[in-house]
């Protein structure tokens, strides 16, 4: 029903966001930029043309959203470049970008398949979770590579956690040492 109430924006605007092609949304608070966006999920894009199923709506894309908020990123803690060389923490960054990617799409693959919106079935869940899951990291062991959407989901906190420790870490090592000296 709320997906529903998107109302369409106006179509010479919405097919340059549709794009793919890097395009930027931007405007004061409230303007409706993140309500663009999420518009252009998969699960709301096909309720909005009261559509049950993907196939149906005959949508060109797949859209997941991922906020991305000031803070969002552990490697963007204030002390970070201090220590943390500047190449190091932008492999981080890189990396925990693209987890958070990750994340997002699975969660729209994930509840568009509970509500049927795209028909996945075990054997294709289990393909699309172990290629991502090797674009996460190409050195798991077969054992640890996680058969379906909800480990997935896990494996990837897991990996965001371990960013987030390891840059906690290195923060502390390095005021430690700060205070060593003094």
């Amino acid at each position: 029903v709320i997906a529903r109430c998107f109302a369409e924006p106006e179509s010479v605007i919405y097919d340059r966001i549709v794009e793919v092609k890097p395009t930027l949304v931007e405007g004061g608070r409230g303007s409706g930029k993140t309500m663009i966006l999420r518009s252009l999920e998969t699960r709301v894009s096909v309720y909005r043309r009261k559509a049950k199923t993907f196939a149906d709506a005959q949508i060109n894309h797949f859209g997941a959203y991922c906020r991305l908020t000031q803070g969002a990123f552990s490697t963007q803690e204030k002390y970070t470049l201090e220590h943390i060389p500047e190449d190091v923490a932008s492999r981080l960054f890189s990396s925990e970008l693209i987890l958070r990617l990750i994340q997002s799409l699975v969660e729209e693959l994930e509840e568009s398949s509970k509500q049927e919106i795209i028909k996945i079935g075990a054997s294709q869940e289990s393909t699309l979770v172990r290629d991502i899951a090797l674009q996460m990291r190409s050195d798991y062991p077969d054992a640890q590579i996680p058969g379906d959407f909800h480990a997935l989901r896990r494996l990837t906190q897991r990996e965001l956690r371990a960013i987030s420790d390891y840059v906690g870490r290195r923060i502390q090592i390095g005021r430690a040492s700060c205070r060593e000296r003094v």
